[in-house]
């Protein structure tokens, strides 16, 4: 994942980075602990942070599990930085939107719809 901030970094760019985690509980603690490495390393680069929002669709984890990595993740980071879910996850999991700091995204929740 490294390689994408820091070319990104020298071209000037903004990118979303992500923790792709399911039940597999090991490889979740190496993404969600790289993902905070990385934030914090290229934190001029990485904009937003994604986190379950396919464990959420694939019921891989529980909704109270999702948001304890979305809570590590907020509290690894150095400065701020919003959750992002979309709309499609509010609606199917409706108790993920009331943790702490979620905000939906619109475009995203469109994509996730299949509208745009």
């Amino acid at each position: 994942m490294e390689a994408i901030p820091g070319m990104a970094t020298r071209l000037g760019l903004e990118v979303t980075a992500g923790a792709w985690i399911d039940g597999r509980y090991e490889r979740n603690e190496d993404e969600i602990y790289n993902l905070i490495q990385n934030v914090n390393r290229y934190p001029a680069t990485i904009k937003r942070v994604i986190v379950g929002n396919e464990a959420l669709y694939r019921t891989d984890l529980s909704v109270e599990e999702i948001i304890s990595y979305l809570d590590r993740v907020a509290r690894g980071r150095e400065g701020a930085r919003r959750h992002g879910r979309t709309l499609a996850c509010f609606h199917q999991k409706p108790r993920a939107g009331r943790s702490r700091g979620l905000h939906r995204h619109p475009r995203s929740a469109l994509l996730g719809a299949g509208l745009l």
